[in-house]
């Protein structure tokens, strides 16, 4: 098991596979609001993330001061059922209220990844950059 792998960095990276997958289903979206029929989609990512967080550790504990043991591996991204089509037609309104969330979110993201990486990079050459 690598030292990345016990940090926030690999749910970090597949929320941001999670957020471009999402940029591009707003702005499919957004393109097809003319459409008459088109029904637009949305990604629920927030809400399987929060299912698969809920089941995140496994391992057995002998003792209950134990510490748990092991995590899952979380893959919400590739999901088929995180994309959920609309009844209602598109809101243009709606949907560039949500464009702009999900920027603010990657941004975030980025920002927490880049940090992640920066105290890594700390840890191994003892410096600060």
């Amino acid at each position: 098991m690598s030292m990345l792998s016990k940090t926030s960095a690999p749910l970090l990276k597949q929320s941001l596979d999670a957020y471009a997958v999402r940029h591009q289903v707003i702005s499919q979206n957004i393109a097809n609001a003319v459409v008459r029929d088109y029904r637009p989609l949305k990604v629920s990512f927030e809400e399987r993330l929060q299912e698969a967080l809920g089941h995140r550790v496994s391992g057995q504990k002998s003792h209950p001061r134990h510490l748990p043991l092991g995590r899952k591996d979380i893959r919400v991204v590739s999901n088929p059922e995180s994309l959920e089509r609309s009844e209602q037609p598109v809101n243009l309104e709606e949907e560039m209220a949500e464009m702009a969330k999900n920027q603010i979110r990657f941004e975030f993201a980025v920002r927490r990844l880049a940090g992640t990486y920066q105290i890594l990079r700390m840890s191994i050459t003892g410096r600060v950059s």
